[in-house]
């Protein structure tokens, strides 16, 4: 089904809108059809590095639209059943440690990320140490920023994927606080810009999701860390990563750590 599968994308991509159109047709009535092995098959191109790249990139947004909508009755996610979720889940982290194309590679961070809020529901007051409902996701997270010899862009994209995911498990990053600050510390301080800008933005990502001024002091150590890592950023003169942390630090001036 995978070959198939790759054709239809194929001609969802391209110029011929008749074709176009009969490709989209063929790939709705699938999923709602045989949603299983649908999204088993888009799992496959997306796994296969002999495919086209845009190919792949396809294949990775609507597995994002297939984990999209959750609770919906009828949602693509309802159907699959708890092996597959947890299938699913493994899978995903698996094609993001292991995907060699930045483009690809993000698209299945935002997969994760786009999931991961979707399954995470943490009370307010309450600070676990780990997600009940993916424990996976973190630790895998963390061993691949943590990890030196993993590529520069990898351990950037993973800490972008738990930026982006803060707003729903700010609560766990407390609760794990001296691991925070030092992976925190660890990064801001990376040989790599890409590093030190998704730290920095994960960074003022957390400041901006706690209000408690007890739970902001913790970071005041990191101010010097993160002063440096913006002296770096700039002197890159990478407008990409620039820009990147100073819309990240737009949600925290008005927030104080000091």
């Amino acid at each position: 089904m995978a070959d198939e599968l790759a054709q239809t994308l194929q001609q969802i991509l391209g110029n011929d809108n008749e074709a176009r159109a009969a490709a989209e047709k063929r790939y709705s009535d699938a999923r709602a059809q045989n949603p299983a092995p649908t999204v088993a098959a888009l799992f496959q191109v997306l796994s296969e590095p002999q495919r086209p790249e845009g190919v792949r990139e396809q294949a990775a947004v609507l597995l994002r639209q297939c984990m999209g909508k959750l609770r919906e009755e009828g949602s693509t996610w309802s159907k699959l059943g708890e092996q597959t979720h947890g299938e699913c889940k493994a899978k995903l982290l698996q094609l993001m440690e292991g995907e060699a194309l930045p483009k690809v590679r993000r698209k299945v961070a935002a997969v994760v990320q786009g999931l991961g809020n979707q399954l995470v529901s943490i009370d307010q007051n309450a600070r676990p140490t780990n997600i009940e409902t993916w424990p996976e996701m973190m630790p895998t997270l963390m061993r691949i920023i943590m990890d030196g010899s993993k590529d520069s862009g990898l351990r950037a994209d993973a800490l972008w994927t738990v930026k982006e995911m803060l707003t729903s498990m700010w609560q766990v990053m407390v609760a794990n606080g001296q691991q925070t600050l030092m992976v925190l510390k660890t990064c801001l301080g990376d040989a790599a810009v890409g590093v030190r800008s998704s730290a920095a933005g994960l960074l003022c990502e957390m400041i901006d999701n706690l209000d408690a001024k007890a739970e902001r002091d913790a970071f005041i150590p990191l101010i010097q860390d993160l002063c440096m890592a913006l002296e770096a950023i700039a002197s890159s003169g990478s407008s990409d990563q620039i820009n990147s942390v100073l819309q990240a630090m737009e949600g925290t001036d008005r927030k104080s750590v000091v």
